[in-house]
């Protein structure tokens, strides 16, 4: 059975506090190294990077595009955040949008050009309704796709605590686009927290790395067989045929997992903030009110799912494992050059998570990792959560 990993949400130079190396041979390079199949282009709108994907990538007949000689399939993709409402009551909301063609990324490009300054960021800021939006994907192109991004992020999502709402129908003024084909996790939810949810769960979840430096890619990905082409693959995530299973982080290592307060060190389960009426005890301002407490809210509203889903595990980066062990930073170079030594002796970075046997990876890379992805596989971690945009921690016993 031939697996395809794919990330479908990344982000470009252009993009803010992204690296510089995200460009796309860099990202083809790490790609490899990690396993990835399919990898969005992220930042599809910013006209410049636009314009260096044309110049570097060769489309496909089959939707995808690769480098010349490249091994990687990449899909036109780009996020944009939606500001508007009235004064008072505005709504933020990330949309990821999937592409077939460059020609209609163009057309879009050219109507978002009204709504705010693409050259600004590669995320831009568009005054722009989610109906606005999905009445001119609907119009004026064939094969473009929404996905919902990191639905439960307080600030920026559809269904956040700050800006969010609470139906997809009060989202969308009505029965939401066809073209909406899923819902994405976030690196602060689990399909567990979101199958407590009846509205979320009339679609798919997928999870995406929304990675701003290429080590960070696939840290979230999406695992499906034998996908051939753009069609099958949406076709893939529209009906649940073929996708084999998400890898998740674990949401308490996201940044807004639990509520609280990151300048007081502040961190509350929802059932404390309830009891503080969300005011924090330090500053006695109102407190951050992270993903879970979201989730308990709208399960009230909604009820819960109770059919069938997709598989998902649970991981954490092989390089957050290596610096666990190493008690060093992911990024200091003796991490690096443990993580890159691993890569070439072993394998890909999913294999190594996923299959490599215990004895192969000790042999490498010494009993301590072995032990410690072999405690990761079987979800025996401690978990300290994240808040207020602070990221959890994961300890591997």
């Amino acid at each position: 059975m031939k697996k395809n990993y794919v990330d479908l949400h990344i982000h470009s130079p252009f993009s803010l506090a992204t690296s510089k190396k995200m460009d796309v041979d860099n990202l083809e390079i790490m790609a490899i190294k990690k396993g990835i199949d399919i990898l969005a282009t992220g930042d599809i709108f910013h006209p410049e990077w636009q314009n260096i994907l044309k110049t570097k990538l060769v489309e496909k007949k089959d939707g995808f595009h690769k480098l010349k000689d490249g091994k990687t399939n990449f899909i036109l993709s780009g996020e944009v955040s939606l500001v508007f409402g009235e004064v008072g009551k505005k709504k933020k909301v990330h949309v990821l949008i999937l592409c077939k063609d460059f020609a209609e990324t163009e057309k879009l490009t050219k109507i978002f050009s009204a709504y705010g300054k693409l050259k600004s960021n590669g995320r831009p800021f568009l005054k722009m309704s989610l109906k606005q939006l999905s009445d001119y994907i609907e119009k004026e192109t064939k094969d473009c796709f929404i996905i919902a991004a990191h639905i439960w992020t307080p600030h920026y999502s559809l269904f956040g605590s700050k800006s969010g709402f609470n139906s997809l129908e009060e989202a969308f003024e009505g029965k939401p686009t066809d073209r909406l084909i899923a819902m994405e996790t976030g690196l602060s939810s689990d399909p567990p927290m979101n199958r407590l949810v009846k509205d979320v769960m009339r679609y798919t979840l997928v999870s995406n790395s929304d990675s701003h430096s290429p080590l960070k890619i696939g840290r979230e990905v999406n695992v499906f067989q034998n996908i051939s082409s753009f069609d099958t693959l949406i076709k893939s995530i529209k009906t649940g045929k073929n996708f084999l299973y998400t890898i998740e982080f674990f949401p308490e290592e996201g940044k807004y997992f639990y509520d609280g307060h990151r300048k007081c060190s502040v961190s509350l389960h929802p059932e404390q903030t309830f009891k503080r009426k969300t005011i924090c005890p330090v500053c006695g301002k109102k407190l951050t009110v992270g993903v879970l407490n979201r989730v308990y809210e709208l399960s009230k509203i909604h009820g819960e799912f109770k059919g069938e889903t997709i598989p998902f595990k649970y991981s954490v980066p092989l390089i957050e494992i290596i610096a666990a062990v190493l008690k060093r930073k992911d990024n200091s170079p003796v991490v690096l050059r443990e993580y890159y030594a691993l890569l070439d002796k072993i394998g890909k970075e999913f294999y190594i998570l996923e299959e490599a046997e215990f004895d192969l990876i000790k042999k490498y890379s010494g009993e301590m990792l072995a032990k410690s992805i072999t405690a990761l596989r079987e979800n025996r971690v401690k978990r300290i959560p994240g808040f207020d945009g602070q990221y959890g921690k994961i300890i591997f016993e």
